[in-house]
C-alpha cells in the first residue's frame, strides 16, 4: 500500500493483480525527491512525503504493511486525508487470477512434479477444479474472517487473500476512485499518471512477482460448469460491477 502527502494519493494493493508492479512505479512519490531506490522487498517507510507499506513476508511487525484493508488505512490516517486523497487500486478477472493463484497458493512439490511431467495437462486442470473447491469450502467457514476487514491479512488462511474486495469496499461500500484493470493496464496506469500530474514512462514500469504456468493451456478449459459457478459466487460483486467473464 501507498500514501503520497506530495502527490494526495492513495494506493490500496491487491492479490495477483500486478499490485506489486504498481507500487514499484509509484512509490517515489511517497518520498522524498531523489531518495527512492528500486527494491522488491521494501521494509515500512514513513516519512513527511508518504508512507509505504512493508513489502515481505512477514509484515506483522509492521504498523503500514502491503495488502492493508482500506478500513485499516483510513483509520490510521484519518477521514480528512482518505477523504481528500486520490485512492486507486487493481482488479483482474476473477477467472484469471484464480489460475494464478492456484499456481500460487498450491504446493511446490506438486507443481514441480507436474513440470517435468509430459502427460499432466488433465491432472492439472482436475487439481485446479479440486482446489476451487477447497477455497469455496474455505471461504464459508471463514466468512467472519473475511467480514472483519479490521483483522489484518495474515492472520487469515492464505487462500483467503485471494478474496480482497476489503481493499476497495467499506462497509459493502465502493471507496477508491479508480481501478486499474490488469487486462488494460498499461493504458490505465497512463490515466492514474495523468489524474496525478505525473510523468507517464511505460519502460519504467516493472513486471514483479510473475509466474509461469506450467503448462499452456487455455484459460477456459481449467472451468466446467461447476467450478465456473463458483468462481461467480465467490466473486460475484466484482463480476457485476466490471462485466468480467470466462473468456470464450
Amino acid at each position: 500500500m501507498l500514501v503520497s502527502h506530495r502527490k494526495n494519493f492513495i494506493f490500496t494493493k491487491t492479490v495477483k493483480t500486478a499490485g506489486t508492479s504498481v507500487e514499484a512505479y509509484f512509490e517515489k512519490w511517497c518520498m522524498p525527491d531523489g531518495e527512492w531506490q528500486p527494491l522488491h522487498v521494501r521494509e515500512e517507510y514513513v516519512s513527511d512525503a508518504g508512507i509505504i507499506g512493508k513489502r515481505a513476508d512477514k509484515p506483522s511487525d509492521a504498523t503500514w504493511y502491503n495488502h492493508m484493508s482500506a478500513y485499516n488505512i483510513r483509520h490510521l490516517l484519518g477521514d480528512d486525508a482518505w477523504r481528500e486523497y486520490f485512492k486507486f487500486t487493481a482488479v483482474r478477472n476473477p477467472f484469471d487470477k484464480l489460475v494464478s493463484g492456484f499456481f500460487m497458493f498450491w504446493k511446490q512439490k506438486q507443481a514441480n512434479q507436474l513440470a517435468r511431467s509430459v502427460d499432466t495437462r488433465e491432472l492439472e486442470i482436475e487439481q485446479f477444479r479440486r482446489w476451487i473447491r477447497f477455497l469455496y469450502k474455505l471461504i464459508l467457514k471463514n466468512q467472519s474472517l473475511l467480514d472483519s476487514p479490521a483483522v489484518p491479512h495474515y492472520l487469515k488462511p492464505l487462500e483467503l487473500s485471494l478474496v480482497d474486495r476489503d481493499k476497495y469496499l467499506i462497509e459493502g461500500k465502493e471507496c477508491v476512485d479508480f481501478f486499474v484493470r490488469h487486462e488494460d493496464f498499461q493504458k490505465d496506469i497512463q490515466q492514474v499518471c495523468n489524474i496525478l500530474n505525473i510523468p507517464y514512462e511505460a519502460q519504467q514500469i516493472q513486471s514483479l512477482k510473475k509466474k509461469v504456468r506450467y503448462h499452456k493451456i487455455p484459460l477456459r478449459e481449467y472451468f466446467d460448469q461447476p467450478s465456473k459457478r463458483l468462481v461467480e459466487t465467490i466473486y460475484s460483486w466484482e463480476i457485476e460491477r466490471f462485466g468480467y467473464d470466462l473468456p470464450s
